[in-house]
């Protein structure tokens, strides 16, 4: 099955729909098995180019694989898509903007609403990545403000219990230095305790901010910084107790503490597949995680929990 999203600045977008028979979402080439961290890589459908999109289709619950094709038009110029999300409790898709520091949420019929619009943001502001606290209804969103005099790089936090447009719970500014740029990459937050954990493209740190909006820098380890490289990307929580991101130079998975910060590689990019330039993750209901990047998307599995 397939489900599109098209939109009028751009082209339609082809992308499994995901279900029980998950098998189907990646149809061609093999399955290797590995031991330890290192496990299966399912060779990718076609090529795609808004890979969020593809990673969004692998998380959207569903009793069965869709089948046939359902095309979700909508028309908005001044969009911009940059980031998406699905709410299962209001049953839409949330876009963020490049553009314009707005959400929309896209019914499946195509229906357009403003969910966010924040016109107190520094001029210049863009969502580039989102994510969803479930536990709190909360929409995390990283705030990118190259105007601000004080910080380019924040992270929002929006009521969605409340009326439309949301109102924003706090605007937290992420700690950076006129040398380090912020440059916040991917957002992940823990359902448990509500809080968020932010990554840096430009540096080799994790940021972390509490639901009351305090933020810090949570992790420096070591780790992210060998072979010279820096720059982190998409993150993912685990409910084990640890997060997963992906640093888009090497398409290395680390696995980091969410209590200390330290972290290691479990997942090294296979040469000749395209490795580099994955940059963004997501866990699957079964412990699976799919890691997407450009043209280029796995399924990538453990059996010893990312050992």
């Amino acid at each position: 099955g397939i489900i599109t999203l098209q939109h009028t600045k751009g082209k339609s977008i082809p992308i499994p729909t995901c279900g029980r028979s998950q098998k189907k979402s990646f149809p061609a080439g093999k399955t290797k098995k590995r031991s330890g961290a290192m496990a299966a890589l399912c060779s990718p459908p076609k090529p795609i180019t808004l890979f969020f999109l593809h990673l969004l289709c692998l998380l959207l619950p569903g009793p069965a694989l869709a089948r046939g094709r359902h095309v979700v038009s909508f028309r908005d110029p001044g969009l911009r898509p940059s980031s998406l999300l699905w709410d299962p409790a209001a049953q839409h898709f949330l876009v963020g903007s490049l553009l314009r520091p707005f959400v929309t949420s896209v019914s499946d019929a195509g229906v357009l609403d403003t969910v966010v619009a924040d016109p107190d943001l520094p001029v210049g502001s863009s969502f580039p990545s989102l994510a969803l606290d479930t536990s709190r209804r909360r929409l995390l969103a990283v705030v990118v403000a190259p105007s601000s005099p004080l910080s380019p790089a924040y992270l929002a936090a929006y009521d969605l219990r409340s009326p439309r447009p949301h109102r924003r719970v706090f605007l937290s500014p992420l700690p950076s230095s006129p040398d380090e740029p912020a440059s916040p990459a991917g957002v992940a937050v823990d359902l448990a305790s509500g809080a968020a954990y932010v990554t840096s493209s430009a540096q080799n740190i994790v940021w972390k901010v509490d639901p009351h909006g305090e933020a810090s820098v949570f992790s420096r380890s070591d780790a992210f910084g060998r072979g010279g490289h820096r720059g982190l990307a998409g993150i993912s929580h685990v409910v084990k107790g640890y997060l997963l991101a992906v640093r888009p130079a090497t398409g290395e998975v680390f696995k980091v503490d969410d209590e200390d910060g330290t972290a290691r590689t479990v997942l090294i990019g296979r040469k000749g597949e395209g490795a580099a330039g994955l940059d963004s993750i997501a866990l699957r209901s079964d412990g699976s995680a799919a890691v997407a990047g450009g043209r280029v998307a796995r399924i990538v599995t453990s059996a010893d929990g990312w050992g």
